[in-house]
């Protein structure tokens, strides 16, 4: 009945009433009684976000303040009493109307396409397709809908984890329009890339897998004696090559051209030793890694140092 009433507002009874009785505490380090006595008129509606001109976030904007506290201050009844308070949160609720609906948890539909949202297109469908070929033949073995839906919730939880974890490090591929400039520079680093092998898949695993012994060739198999697994890298003397041609083509071409080239050194070194790939293992080693990222995302610094 006298619910956010004044205390100046009250009749004579009620007034005596709570001089004479014992009032509850108020939480401690709570205002909320002195917010009630100093109530304000409602203020003219201006075009600048709110700011609280009361509390310990006394100057703060509504985005500024812990949404915990606002929550406190609608369970005290401020925005009773404060008109231009109530009508910031109003006009905070239609401009972010998503963070006040009732939480509800993504379909995995629709978490796969926020990550595929996020995600540049190429490096969308490169997880997926690596993510796949990783899991051909648990696909091959599902037979009931709750075991497909199973592996959809894999995928896109692998795929989050990928989104934030590895997509920020490629920076934005160049347009299939763009093309590099016919220059003997250009030419001389092609010819180091037409060295590489047309597909990782066609070649034969060396007897001797030491780096030294095939330092004549583009790449060599690395025998990884923990996982047990066999792996096409680069020689050092191939690396040092590209780097040398992508140093002179940015000295000669300019940044942009020296992206540009550093893109196709990618595409080439992905299909030749292996681009997005996905691993099944337990433990660190499980999710998605490239081994070419570098040729696109080391430091210029790093990359052409002299």
């Amino acid at each position: 009945m006298i619910s956010g009433c004044l205390c100046s507002h009250l009749p004579p009874p009620y007034s005596n009433h709570f001089c004479t009785s014992r009032m509850p505490k108020a939480p401690k380090n709570s205002k909320s009684s002195i917010l009630r006595l100093e109530a304000s008129p409602a203020a003219p509606s201006t075009g600048e976000e709110y700011r609280f001109d009361f509390g310990k976030h006394r100057g703060k904007t509504l985005g500024e303040v812990p949404w915990g506290y606002i929550e406190w201050c609608k369970r005290a009844g401020i925005p009773d009493e404060r008109k231009d308070f109530s009508r910031a949160l109003e006009q905070h609720r239609t401009k972010h109307s998503s963070a006040f609906r009732t939480t509800r948890a993504m379909s995995t539909e629709e978490r796969l396409q926020a990550v595929k949202r996020k995600l540049p297109a190429w490096l969308y469908d490169a997880c997926i397709e690596a993510f796949e070929d990783a899991n051909c033949e648990e696909m091959m073995c599902l037979s009931h809908a709750s075991e497909f839906r199973r592996f959809e919730r894999d995928k896109v939880e692998a795929l989050e984890e990928m989104s934030k974890l590895l997509a920020h490090s490629y920076p934005p591929r160049p347009s299939s329009s763009t093309t590099l400039p016919d220059s003997e520079l250009v030419e001389d680093l092609r010819t180091v890339l037409s060295l590489l092998p047309e597909s990782a898949w066609n070649i034969p695993k060396l007897v001797d897998r030491s780096p030294c012994a095939d330092a004549t060739n583009s790449v060599y198999v690395h025998h990884d004696g923990f996982t047990g697994t066999d792996s096409l890298l680069l020689t050092e003397r191939c690396s040092e090559k590209i780097r040398y041609f992508l140093r002179r083509i940015e000295k000669e071409h300019g940044r942009e051209v020296r992206v540009t080239a550093q893109w196709e050194v990618y595409d080439k070194v992905a299909k030749s030793i292996g681009g997005i790939t996905y691993s099944n293992a337990y433990g660190d080693e499980k999710g998605f890694y490239d081994p070419a990222r570098e040729w696109v995302a080391a430091q210029p610094n790093r990359l052409y140092r002299h």
